[in-house]
């Protein structure tokens, strides 16, 4: 969905049930329970289990299920009993950039092999992790190149990524910017810029720069 996908990638999946929200005190806990009963079923139901290697709940400050079948398609199932389900809308908002620009899903797929190869995308020991990374590659095409190669789209299309709106749950819109993609660029010297820029970033004098991926 995002256009960043590669060989071996797994899927990200959110279960949202916001009706789920009224039976819990935290969304916390509602993902505590709802995950720990998907997790059940999966193991005890005969025709899923069969096709399952193995399923893992994973304590995070974003718990999942982390689920392998035995065809080797790996599955992050997460929960959300929100009304806002921030996934979803940074998925949009991905597919929208990569969309823009042709050399935006390589760059990043670059520069998270060498982040995973160098232990800089490692979440686990306090590293960052995927989004994060694709984060810093949008900054770096926003503020980090002259001109910039990326916009701020929601900026430019606040009704394409809007929230919610007077109480009612908007998802975003797929739009496709294949016609105004930027002529191709060396994706070698883009990488090189790119680790060059937070090389020598300074959160002081860059503090005006803000990651316009955030809304």
């Amino acid at each position: 969905m995002t256009r960043l996908a590669a060989k071996g990638s797994d899927f990200d999946v959110t279960f949202w049930c916001p009706d789920a929200r009224t039976f819990f005190p935290s969304e916390s806990d509602a993902a505590f329970h709802i995950l720990r009963w998907v997790r059940h079923f999966l193991l005890t139901d005969l025709e899923t289990r069969n096709q399952i290697e193995y399923v893992e709940y994973v304590d995070a400050k974003v718990p999942v299920l982390r689920i392998k079948t035995k065809k080797g398609l790996e599955v992050d199932l997460s929960s959300c009993t929100e009304p806002f389900v921030s996934g979803i809308q940074n998925s949009y908002l991905i597919r929208g950039y990569a969309s823009w620009d042709e050399r935006f899903a390589p760059l990043c797929m670059l520069v998270k092999d060498w982040a995973g190869r160098n232990d800089v995308k490692n979440p686990k020991v306090g590293g960052f992790n995927s989004y994060a990374m694709v984060l810093l590659v949008v900054h770096f095409l926003q503020c980090g190149v002259d001109p910039p190669i990326l916009p701020n789209l929601q900026k430019i299309y606040p009704e394409k990524y809007a929230h919610n709106e007077n109480g009612i749950i908007r998802f975003p819109t797929a739009i496709d910017f294949s016609d105004d993609a930027f002529s191709h660029a060396d994706l070698g010297k883009q990488f090189l810029f790119f680790i060059h820029k937070y090389l020598t970033f300074s959160l002081c004098q860059d503090s005006h720069h803000r990651l316009s991926a955030i809304s």
